[in-house]
């Protein structure tokens, strides 16, 4: 398995490999819904983007976006086929050791409750849940200052 970052490739270019990836991402779509409302534009205030590939197919996606409110949030979907067997933690694992090596001190992301092993991965990194909804935790990641 190989990382592919794709920050410094040009707009096209990039939403083209996460057009791949979502066409073949399966139902993890459901519980992914950040592209719903969201188009290539977003792509461009990304920190960090990633596509993790197994030969030549992609598997997963993740991504650290820095919001207008001066938060990082942090995006992961996996091809559905493809949970259950560690590739969440290889992203998960990237996406903090980057966030660390730039020096961010927050990380926040939103989860189902329905997705209790997303859960548990996010609280393997250290992620706490600060609020919910009927239908949603927001867990945040904090650095030691």
């Amino acid at each position: 398995m190989k990382f592919l970052r794709i920050n410094s490739f040009d707009k096209e270019k990039k939403w083209r490999y996460v057009e791949e990836f979502l066409s073949h991402a399966g139902d993890s779509l459901l519980s992914f819904r950040y592209y719903n409302k969201r188009g290539k534009d977003v792509l461009e205030e990304h920190l960090h983007t990633v596509l993790l590939y197994d030969k030549e197919a992609i598997i997963g996606y993740g991504h650290l976006d820095k919001c207008d409110k001066g938060s990082v949030w942090l995006g992961i979907c996996l091809v559905s086929n493809k949970r259950g067997k560690g590739i969440g933690k290889k992203i998960m694992a990237n996406l903090v050791e980057y966030s660390d090596n730039i020096d961010n001190k927050v990380i926040k992301l939103s989860v189902d409750k329905s997705n209790v092993s997303g859960k548990k991965l996010y609280e393997h990194f250290g992620f706490c849940v600060y609020n919910e909804t009927e239908e949603m935790y927001f867990m945040e990641r904090c650095k030691d200052v």
